[in-house]
């Protein structure tokens, strides 16, 4: 609806209604402002379900990128039975689904009943909490860099491991799109030993300057 669009992102970034479903806002005539504009469930529409994607795409283009390498939208393009943006998303008012929603949400398509990957949906929580944990070590870390720094120890290794931990966590939230749990969570283990080297070189050095 129009108070949905109103409150949202896309309003504060001036994304109008004709960028998404088309039509004419200079015309004045009805039947000309609403030119090639249909109801979201009509194959021409530009918000037709399957064509949800690369509308989002036109914006989003990371995001898509990875969405066309998942199994979800080989689905949805395929079979026209997978999620587009929207079923986790929504439309207007947009969000971000967070770990406490995730597990309810895959579970709508992935649970015990359709015996459709019935773990997806207690794996993607913890890879999302995880994600969480992980931004916290860092943050907990570089707090830690800056008080050596102040005291005169050298970091520089320590800052080393932490900055390619962050840009490794940066690039896993990334990839969130391509739904690929399994190798995120591989990732995710990298990535928190790297925190963990950055803490221990750190306190090597913090030790050797005793």
């Amino acid at each position: 609806s129009h108070a949905d669009w109103e409150g949202s992102i896309h309003a504060r970034l001036h994304v109008a209604c004709e960028d998404c479903h088309a039509g004419n806002p200079r015309e004045v005539d009805k039947g000309s402002a609403h030119q090639g504009v249909y109801g979201a469930m009509n194959p021409r529409s530009t918000v037709y379900y399957t064509k949800i994607p690369g509308l989002c795409g036109q914006c989003h283009k990371r995001e898509f990128l990875d969405f066309q390498s998942s199994s979800h939208y080989r689905s949805l393009i395929s079979q026209g039975t997978g999620p587009d943006c929207i079923a986790c998303h929504d439309a207007m008012a947009t969000k971000v689904i967070g770990a406490a929603a995730i597990a309810k949400l895959c579970g709508v398509c992935h649970n015990p009943g359709n015996r459709n990957l019935p773990e997806v949906g207690a794996l993607a929580r913890d890879i999302l909490s995880r994600m969480a944990g992980i931004d916290w070590k860092i943050a907990q870390v570089r707090e830690k860099l800056k008080v050596a720094g102040r005291q005169g120890v050298n970091q520089s290794k320590a800052s080393g491991f932490l900055n390619l931990a962050s840009r490794e966590l940066r690039d896993c939230k990334a990839n969130w799109h391509t739904f690929q749990l399994q190798r995120m969570a591989a990732r995710l283990d990298g990535v928190d030993s790297l925190v963990q080297k950055a803490l221990d070189s750190l306190e090597d050095h913090k030790a050797g300057a005793q």
